[in-house]
C-alpha cells in the first residue's frame, strides 16, 4: 500500500522519473524479502508444519508442497507488486483481467499437471501448487509485455532497470506508509494460521 500511494502521488503529478525510481526501488526490495522468505520457508518447512499440528501421516507431502510456494515467492511476490502498482495509477480492472487469466490458466493446468494429461507428468497433489505457480509466473510475463506493448510509464524498460536498486530515502518512505497495512496482514494471516492449527 505505501507503493501504491507514492505511485498515485508521482502518476498523478506527471513525474514519469519519480515513478520509475519508487517502481525499482519497490522491485528490489520486494525481490529481496521474497528471496529471504523463500530461503526460510524452504528450511523451516517442516517446523512450520508440525507448529500448524500437521497429521504425521499427510506431513512430508504438505512439506513438499509448502516448499513448492516457498521457492516460488520471489516471483510471485514480483507480480503482486505489479498489480499493487497498477491500482496506484487508479487502473483497477486491468490487474482484475489479469486474475482471471491466472485464475482459468490455474483451472486448465490443475487436471494437467495432477493427472499427467496431454503427455505433462503426472504431479499427483504437487501438480496444484506448480499449476498455481505456473500460471502466475505465466500471467506476471503477459503482463509485462501488455505494459510494453502499451508503452505504459509502468513498464519495465531501462529507466525502471536503471533504478533497480535500493533508495534509502524511497525505502524509509514506503515503509512508513506500509507498516501499517503490513501488520494488519500478518495480523489476519497468523489468525488464520492459528485456525488451520487448531483444525489440525
Amino acid at each position: 500500500s505505501g507503493s501504491s500511494i507514492l505511485i498515485g502521488q508521482a502518476f498523478g503529478a506527471k513525474n514519469e522519473d519519480r515513478l520509475k525510481a519508487i517502481v525499482g526501488t519497490t522491485l528490489t526490495f520486494t525481490f529481496i524479502i521474497g528471496v529471504v522468505l523463500a530461503i526460510i520457508g524452504s528450511i523451516f518447512a517442516m517446523d512450520i508444519m508440525r507448529l500448524m499440528g500437521t497429521p504425521e501421516n499427510i506431513i512430508e507431502i504438505s512439506v513438499h508442497y509448502a516448499r513448492i510456494l516457498f521457492i516460488s515467492m520471489p516471483v510471485l511476490f514480483l507480480y503482486f507488486a505489479y498489480t499493487t502498482f497498477m491500482r496506484g495509477t487508479g487502473d483497477s480492472k486491468t490487474p482484475f483481467y489479469f486474475l482471471i487469466v491466472s485464475t482459468a490458466l490455474n483451472m486448465i493446468l490443475l487436471p494437467v499437471l495432477i493427472f499427467g494429461w496431454l503427455g505433462a507428468p503426472k504431479l499427483d497433489v504437487y501438480g496444484a501448487a506448480y499449476a498455481s505457480v505456473i500460471s502466475t509466473v505465466i500471467t506476471f510475463i503477459v503482463m509485462l509485455v501488455y505494459l510494453k506493448k502499451k508503452n505504459h510509464p509502468l513498464q519495465l524498460d531501462g529507466t525502471v532497470r536503471k533504478y533497480l536498486r535500493m533508495d534509502g530515502e524511497l525505502l524509509k518512505l514506503l515503509l512508513r506508509l506500509g507498516i501499517p497495512a503490513s501488520i494488519n496482514m500478518i495480523l489476519v494471516s497468523l489468525s488464520e494460521i492459528a485456525v488451520i492449527a487448531f483444525v489440525n
